[in-house]
């Protein structure tokens, strides 16, 4: 289950990528789960040590992507919002 919605998840960022101001809230949602995601599993890595393995693969990439979408998002001004929201 957790695989489809990853599947659909990633099959939106097409249209985001052509289109990035039109999908701005969906870039921003995203941003906020993988940075929330993220920042939460490094207690629940550090309280168990089997899972110490997701300082190398899970948590980096949540991160890094949450940090990436932060960076490359578009900046929208009040005068593109009006007419965007027009």
């Amino acid at each position: 289950m957790l695989f489809v919605i990853y599947l659909v998840w990633g099959i939106f960022f097409f249209p985001a990528a052509n289109n990035p101001i039109k999908y701005r809230s969906f870039l921003d949602f995203t941003m906020c789960a993988d940075l929330v995601h993220g920042l939460l599993m490094v207690p629940m890595a550090l309280m168990d040590g089997s899972y110490s393995s997701k300082f190398l693969t899970d948590i980096p990439f949540l991160l890094i992507l949450a940090i990436g979408i932060a960076f490359l998002r578009p900046r929208v001004s009040e005068a593109q919002r009006v007419a965007f929201d027009a």
